[in-house]
């Protein structure tokens, strides 16, 4: 074998290495892909302690009623919420919307009272705060700053 062919033979076999090299590169880029969604679903995830995954998936349901125009079921089935999921949190994200340092104090307070507090509680401390905004909330809501959730008198009270 003479120098020529043996250049022919380690070009051919770098190229083959280079093929193996960017097939095993793709794979891995899906890899990472995959594990930053999992990333972003357990930042989701939702306690009386982290509440960021409530407030991104009432953002973005809202951002889509902007967008589209469509109607609040239509965001949400796009989105892939439950109506429920989005009703149960709702007071909330309003609460922060309508009133951040309002939301704030209530949440401290919440907090203060146990050392676990539970979702729940918090949302049925925001959905009583909001009663006095209801005239700044409607109003919100029908400038598209609030999702269109017109809810009934006993939404305000605990239960």
């Amino acid at each position: 074998m003479d120098v020529k062919d043996e250049l022919q033979a380690t070009l051919k076999q770098s190229k083959k290495f280079q093929d193996l090299s960017n097939r095993r590169e793709a794979e891995l880029q899906k890899t990472i892909s995959a594990m930053q969604r999992r990333i972003d679903e357990l930042e989701g995830v939702i306690s009386g302690l982290n509440l960021d995954g409530v407030h991104k998936r009432y953002k973005r349901v809202l951002k889509i009623v902007q967008e589209k125009r469509c109607s609040l079921a239509e965001a949400m089935r796009q989105y892939g919420v439950p109506r429920n999921t989005l009703r149960d949190c709702i007071g909330i994200c309003e609460l922060f919307i309508v009133d951040e340092e309002k939301y704030e104090r209530v949440l401290g307070c919440e907090r203060d009272k146990s050392w676990k507090v539970s979702v729940k509680q918090i949302e049925m401390c925001c959905r009583e705060t909001l009663k006095e905004y209801r005239a700044q909330s409607k109003r919100l809501k029908e400038e598209g700053k609030l999702l269109p959730f017109y809810p009934g008198e006993e939404f305000y009270t605990r239960k």
